[in-house]
């Protein structure tokens, strides 16, 4: 794809045209040095530096809460289940989140798209439970939740997604 040019003279030369120098570096357009590179290599180290902490730190803020894991899934579901918030066929078809804010919230909603086994048994709503040293505790359940709810930090809560941002 690169043809003769290659990756990373591609990339120095991608990053300069966005390069701006005040304090004397090698501005964006300027004719290329000895080595065919417009870019610095001290400036270019810094700017993929900064990249790459920009590319970790975007995906940590989007995608906050995760799902759970199979056993994490097994321990929530048993104990809606058992506290009597679902039945078992409303409770197989659950999608069950943890926050990364605090890994002992959970969130229990319901699939954008449900099956015909699900759609048979199938509501609305959320269930929030909390993780103590015990077991999975009920915390709060409804369909329009608004923060802050009882029992849920407020941050926790819009990390599952479950009271709209105010």
């Amino acid at each position: 794809m690169l043809g003769h040019i290659g990756r990373n003279h591609y990339f120095r030369a991608l990053l300069a045209e966005f390069s701006a120098a005040p304090d004397g570096g090698v501005l964006a357009g300027s004719p290329p040095a000895a080595g065919g590179c417009r870019f610095p290599p001290v400036r270019l180290t810094r700017v993929l530096a900064v990249l790459l902490v920009i590319g970790a730190v975007i995906p940590a803020v989007a995608l906050a809460h995760r799902r759970a894991n199979r056993a994490e899934r097994t321990a929530i579901l048993a104990a809606v289940v058992k506290q009597h918030q679902l039945n078992k066929a409303q409770a197989s078809c659950q999608v069950v989140t943890i926050s990364t804010v605090n890994q002992s919230y959970a969130a229990l909603t319901w699939p954008t798209k449900l099956s015909p086994t699900c759609l048979r048994v199938a509501a609305n709503g959320v269930i929030i439970e909390h993780r103590t040293s015990r077991a999975w505790r009920f915390v709060a359940v409804g369909s329009s939740l608004r923060c802050p709810i009882e029992g849920v930090p407020t941050r926790v809560a819009h990390d599952l997604g479950v009271c709209p941002d105010s």
